[in-house]
């Protein structure tokens, strides 16, 4: 199996708006980015962000599935699961 290492990670993510309003309509509504836990196999974590996918075929060279790109200055904490 090519990713074998599970990993937990919480990190913050980021929110537009794309209808018209004032400033307070968007804040005072609560629209803010959100702290997210994504659970997957660790793929990488290099060139500033951490890669981890949902799944994974048996390939020599993986066809990755729902791959996740999180900044490192979004990440929060990470939790192994499995190594």
């Amino acid at each position: 199996m090519k990713y074998r290492k599970i990993v937990e990670v919480e990190w913050e993510d980021s929110w537009s708006s794309h209808h018209w309003g004032t400033k307070d309509k968007h804040v005072d509504a609560g629209d803010a980015p959100g702290r997210i836990v994504s659970v997957g196999y660790l793929v990488s974590r290099d060139g500033g962000f951490l890669r981890m996918t949902s799944g994974f075929d048996g390939q020599d060279n993986p066809n990755l599935e729902c791959l996740h790109s999180i900044p490192d200055s979004a990440v929060r904490k990470i939790r192994q699961v499995r190594k």
